[in-house]
């Protein structure tokens, strides 16, 4: 059964021990419009959060299946009476700012702190690749709030995609008296880090990357944690969605990473990121200068043939680095 399936079985409401269920459902309930429907100092159940939502419009969802997840959670007994609150959100396309984050209340002590991954803004992609050469908004909006967390005795702390690799970068640039509260970081198909420092070692041992098996964002960068592999109902980049993640019984449905997987990050490690004569940030800054200029604000407005156009006029260093990258878009694109 994929997610929606799930939650239409009541299981124990009793949430002693998180399954791996909870953690995709607290993954997957930052993506709901809280920011809409409750202030920054609230804090109230989820089933109380989906009374709010009313005619709330449904641009505002980032999927059209979180419109019937937010349903379907609400009305869940293990799920409807835990509280949402410390609803930060803050997005910014002069800033190339996206972040969004929630805390879901387990009991009076222990919480788990849910970050969103990238929503449906270029700017949020842009911010996406700066991290690349650089230290973005979202990392330090990260930080700030996970530090706010120090009254409370247990923390555990997840996102999927952008979301997880916030979870883990914010973890290792906590303060201590924090750090030491985190109990598990959970990863859902987000990329690692382009170094992997002393701050990230003090928490790999808390760290759990779930990949798809043919994941792609998941295997970007570096990351040297425990790593499960979990079977899905799509194929390729559609891995991705977690609504194609399988469960049985709230636990994953195991698998292996596949071929296609392997290619691609051999690709993007091997051939991009071994060119010395490439400037990524360079690049990225062309690249997303130029989808601005274009007037395009939605990356479902975008498409490949755009971005090979917008690369072919770059002007790379060498014309190797030009057919390396369009090489790596290209395969990617057609697989």
């Amino acid at each position: 059964m994929n997610l929606l399936d799930y939650l239409k079985v009541q299981f124990d409401s009793n949430i002693n021990k998180l399954t791996d269920a909870d953690i995709l459902v607290f993954s997957k309930l930052v993506y709901l419009p809280f920011e809409y429907i409750m202030d920054s100092d609230e804090t109230i159940t989820i089933s109380e959060a989906y009374s709010r939502v009313g005619v709330l419009d449904h641009n505002l969802y980032i999927s059209k299946k979180d419109i019937s997840f937010f349903k379907l959670v609400s009305q869940n007994d293990r799920y409807k009476n835990l509280k949402i609150g410390r609803v930060i959100s803050k997005m910014s396309d002069k800033l190339y700012e996206q972040f969004m984050a929630i805390t879901i209340f387990l009991d009076d002590n222990d919480i788990f702190v849910s970050f969103r991954g990238t929503s449906k803004e270029m700017y949020g992609f842009r911010e996406d690749f700066m991290m690349l050469y650089k230290t973005v908004l979202a990392q330090n909006d990260a930080i700030n709030y996970l530090n706010q967390c120090c009254s409370f005795k247990s923390i555990y702390v997840g996102g999927h995609s952008k979301g997880g690799y916030l979870g883990m970068y914010a973890s290792s640039k906590a303060l201590p008296s924090v750090k030491k509260k985190i109990k598990k970081i959970y990863n859902l198909d987000g990329p690692g880090f382009m170094e992997l420092d002393k701050d990230y070692y003090s928490i790999k041992d808390k760290i759990i990357t779930y990949l798809p098996s043919t994941s792609i964002i998941g295997r970007l960068y570096k990351n040297d944690c425990r790593v499960e592999v979990i079977s899905s109902s799509k194929r390729l980049i559609k891995q991705h969605d977690l609504y194609s993640w399988i469960l049985k019984d709230g636990l994953f449905i195991l698998s292996d990473l596949d071929e296609d997987s392997d290619n691609i990050k051999y690709m993007i490690d091997k051939i991009i990121f071994k060119d010395d004569s490439l400037k990524i940030n360079e690049l990225i800054e062309y690249i997303f200068d130029s989808i601005s200029s274009s007037g395009v604000s939605y990356v479902s407005e975008f498409h490949i043939s755009d971005l090979l156009t917008i690369i072919s006029s770059y002007n790379f260093k060498n014309d190797s680095s030009k057919i390396r990258i369009l090489k790596v878009i290209k395969y990617l694109f057609s697989a």
